[in-house]
């Protein structure tokens, strides 16, 4: 560990935000159900004497952890008699449902844009998101928000959208943002934001010539190299930590990178890259804790044994991602919740990251909210419609409605729950009692 950066602090197991909101047997309840999933060596849990309210604890875990389908396909073949109620399993397979189809339609919208701006000779790259599922045992089950395209020729692909008669709100400074077909599409014109740093610049060369490396998928998209991953996921994975945080999705996503592409990356070359631009310190931790939630041996990829205190701050800071809440009020108040939460990351860049915080942290985020309040208006409103939408449990008496699919699934857990097919139709009606 760089001597700049030595963390020296005693730690508690749990941050006092997660003792008070979500407890210790939860968080370890979650890895317990989420390692066979991801692991089939690894034997399922023994679930006994769980109430209703921590199984519905569980599953608003989960969602903050973009893990719900993952979980559900765990929940599925555990004893019945350890398995929740039948009205919270009906909501957790419609969930899950709606993850399924939300990967389909992202998935044909990528190859129908990839296609498309190939027929112009634009190249495209799919970064991070849907193109990391492949990894998953079941790829539509890895959660997916919007689609991140990188272009070669990113006004010439901007126009060829505009030229389907839809709008593109250039807003963003990093990337244009179009709806294609009900998915969110943006359009990448750098792979990282243009600055004066030197080590941002060391990354960005490297990066724009993995690029020329990327892969067809059978799906239709490009890929990267796994050399651009290594460099690329990593570094997201960072930046976000320091400021948003992080959950288990990014831990799993990293994990099932390293498990599926260790041999096509040159660990010599991208460590060397690590240590250069101070990533070395992050990587080392990252990639312990996802060899742990993975069950694998991912010590003979690390530059250094990461200090364990720090990783287990890490870890916390992790499993308590619930704390990272779009604020809520209006703008001013916005602006002071977020530099408060802002500020309670500055341990991150005296131990972690080689980012300057007050540079490159406080005051591109206190500019850019003073200079775009509309921007920042609009992204909160749909943060909070997305966060009110996904946190709704269903009331007793209501109905929801689902595919036969759903159905056959939970016909094997559920039973005799009541429901009516559609004349005519695919669909059919569940009433909840």
């Amino acid at each position: 560990m760089k001597n700049s950066k030595v963390y020296d602090r005693p730690i508690k197991p749990f941050p006092e935000y997660v003792q008070k909101d979500i407890t210790y047997k939860l968080h370890t309840l979650l890895l317990a159900l989420l390692r066979p999933t991801i692991t089939p060596s690894i034997l399922q849990p023994n679930i006994l004497n769980l109430s209703e309210e921590d199984w519905t604890r569980l599953f608003t875990l989960a969602a903050q952890h973009g893990v719900t389908a993952l979980l559900f396909d765990t929940i599925l073949r555990l004893p019945e008699q350890q398995q929740p109620s039948r009205a919270l399993k009906i909501r957790w397979a419609l969930s899950s449902e709606a993850i399924e189809k939300r990967h389909a339609q992202q998935t044909r919208a990528a190859h129908e844009l990839t296609t498309l701006f190939a027929s112009h000779g634009v190249r495209t790259i799919l970064l991070k998101g849907l193109g990391l599922s492949i990894y998953y045992p079941r790829p539509e089950h890895r959660e997916c928000g919007d689609i991140d395209l990188w272009l070669d020729d990113c006004d010439k692909g901007n126009r060829l959208i505009e030229e389907l008669g839809i709008k593109i709100n250039y807003d963003s400074e990093k990337h244009a943002v179009f709806h294609y077909k009900g998915v969110m599409v943006e359009n990448h014109s750098h792979l990282l934001m243009p600055s004066h740093r030197r080590t941002e610049r060391a990354i960005d060369d490297f990066l724009v010539g993995e690029a020329e490396n990327s892969r067809l998928a059978p799906a239709g998209y490009y890929t990267p190299s796994p050399m651009f991953n290594a460099l690329y996921l990593l570094r997201h994975m960072a930046r976000h930590f320091g400021t948003e945080g992080i959950n288990l999705r990014h831990l799993l996503d990293w994990g099932l990178f390293l498990r599926s592409e260790q041999s096509e990356i040159d660990f010599e070359k991208i460590l060397t890259l690590y240590a250069a631009t101070g990533y070395d310190t992050v990587y080392n931790i990252f990639t312990a804790l996802a060899g742990e939630l993975l069950d694998e041996d991912f010590t003979p990829l690390l530059s250094a044994v990461p200090d364990p205190q720090l990783k287990q701050r890490v870890l916390n800071d992790i499993l308590g991602f619930g704390v990272y809440r779009t604020p809520s009020g209006n703008r001013l108040t916005r602006i002071g919740r977020k530099t408060r939460k802002l500020f309670s990351c500055r341990w991150k860049y005296r131990t972690l990251l080689p980012e300057n915080f007050w540079r490159d942290v406080i005051l591109p985020s206190l500019l850019f909210h003073l200079k775009n309040p509309k921007i920042s208006e609009s992204k909160h409103s749909a943060r909070h419609r997305q966060s009110r939408s996904a946190s709704r449990l269903p009331r007793k008496g209501c109905s929801h409605i689902c595919t036969k699919d759903i159905c056959n699934r939970l016909s094997k857990n559920v039973r005799s729950f009541r429901f009516s097919v559609r004349q005519g139709g695919s669909h059919v009606k569940i009433r909840l009692p």
